[in-house]
């Protein structure tokens, strides 16, 4: 016992050693510290004192831009800041001191793998972008829709958001909106037969992108009461459903769907920054 006794003593002073290293070391370092009845609890805090360290050092810097959408700058920006705190937690080193129900936890992390989180984040803006040209290449409306809109949502949580360049060199923070506001001016609906039933009827579409029909297209439509559920148009067509035999269709109001939040879950980061940011 006395064996055991002496190296958890020596373990602690080393360790206790290292910490103020740390803490001391501010240039190189972010840190925090907690404490509670349970792990979780002193784990918790001490990631919240991190993530305010790493707040300030990208406030600081920041260029984020466009975030007035009804919610106070402040609460909006300190959400987009937890984005990146979020994605740190895999990334720090944790020290425990003592035992539950007095529990400590130190987390620390260097500078460096903080740049190292916004450059991946600026790699999936990129790859996004990218992603969202060779889709309305192919026609694929839907799919060139949903990444611009992702790398638009990326780009304003990136601190240096509107100084990213595409290949070209045009910043993506007007590039990007001009190819959604292209795609929306660019497609084209127009009335194609009309299917009825006994107590059914469907009104075919005609879509096209540029005179092309879209390979895939989004939508809802207004029937009258509400907007449908999403549709989506493949080869150029696409179909609104009536539950009347011979409804008189002059027009049809559509809502062209390009956030798609629901397939965001397949990326963490990016469901994170959606559910962070309002935008239209």
């Amino acid at each position: 016992m006395a064996w055991v006794f002496l190296c958890v003593f020596l373990f602690g002073i080393c360790r206790g050693q290292s910490i103020q290293d740390i803490k001391n070391d501010a240039k190189t370092y972010f840190w925090g510290e907690g404490s509670g009845s349970s792990l979780k609890k002193a784990d918790n805090e001490a990631l919240d004192m991190l993530s305010s360290q790493i707040a300030v050092q990208v406030e600081s810097r920041s260029e984020l831009f466009d975030l007035d959408t009804g919610k106070e700058f402040k609460q909006q920006f300190k959400s987009i800041i937890n984005t990146y705190s979020n994605a740190t937690i895999k990334t720090t080193e944790r020290i425990v001191i003592g035992n539950e129900p007095d529990v400590k936890v130190f987390r620390y992390i260097k500078r460096s793998e903080t740049e190292k989180i916004f450059a991946e984040r600026k790699e999936k803006i990129i790859e996004f972008s990218k992603n969202g040209t060779k889709a309305i290449d192919a026609l694929q409306a839907a799919d060139a829709l949903k990444y611009y809109y992702w790398a638009l949502l990326l780009l304003k949580s990136h601190p240096d958001g509107s100084a990213i360049k595409n290949d070209g060199g045009e910043l993506l923070a007007t590039w990007l909106p001009a190819q959604l506001n292209g795609i929306f001016s660019s497609v084209s609906v127009l009335l194609g037969d009309l299917k009825s039933e006994e107590n059914y009827a469907a009104q075919i579409l005609q879509i096209s992108y540029k005179d092309k029909p879209v390979s895939n297209l989004d939508y809802s439509y207004w029937n009258g009461k509400d907007w449908s559920n999403i549709v989506s148009a493949k080869d150029g067509l696409g179909v609104v459903e009536f539950n009347e035999p011979h409804p008189v269709v002059k027009e049809v109001r559509l809502k062209i769907e390009y956030e798609f939040e629901g397939e965001s879950a397949v990326d963490k980061e990016l469901q994170d920054v959606m559910q962070k940011i309002d935008m239209v």
